[in-house]
């Protein structure tokens, strides 16, 4: 109820649309009017991220499990932090159903989003050359990298923005084709 005054006071939501949750429609048009409102202004959210009806709420994305547009996600409720966005997947997460909110992406996305990456191959002298050819010709900026050589293998943890789920699994092919990867994932922290 702290987080609905809360709301109020701060003009994210209107007196009227606690009311409408409040009270009951009167008839079944009425209903069905509610439903398509509803339905347009999510698909014309500003967010990346849309949770349930609140719009104006602080979205955090969690940086252990980076997710991208495309993921399934769910979200965290915090303590005066927002809502931090999960993958659905994420250990950090899976076993606290209290404080769990369903959370989608939006139809049309924005911006890119962080993930990290680590590429695993054989010794090769072009291959971070190879891997930021692949990045740009994807539409993928990297953001970060370490390099660790070791005597006949090499690995990359890259830190990239993408757009999509599907872009990043395009780039993942392109570099598992590059000569002498063996492997190339998508890490957890």
């Amino acid at each position: 109820i702290e987080d609905i005054y809360l709301a109020l006071g701060n003009n994210r939501i209107s007196p009227s649309s606690v009311i409408n949750v409040i009270v009951e429609p009167i008839n079944k048009e009425e209903a069905i009017l509610k439903k398509i409102v509803i339905t347009n202004d999510k698909q014309n959210s500003k967010n990346d991220i849309i949770v349930g009806d609140i719009d104006n709420i602080k979205i955090n994305i969690a940086s252990c499990c980076n997710p991208v547009p495309g993921d399934d996600i769910i979200g965290y409720i915090t303590k005066g932090y927002g809502i931090t966005v999960h993958r659905s997947v994420c250990p950090n997460i899976i076993h606290n159903h209290e404080r769990i909110i369903n959370v989608n992406w939006n139809d049309s996305i924005n911006n890119k989003y962080p993930t990290n990456l680590i590429i695993k191959s054989l010794k090769n002298d072009s291959l971070l050359i190879d891997v930021i050819s692949k990045a740009q010709s994807n539409n993928i900026n990297i953001q970060s990298f370490d390099t660790f050589n070791q005597v006949d293998e090499t690995t990359i943890t890259l830190k990239v923005l993408v757009n999509s789920k599907e872009t990043l699994k395009k780039f993942m092919i392109d570099v598992r084709n590059i000569e002498n990867v063996i492997d190339v994932e998508r890490i957890m922290k």
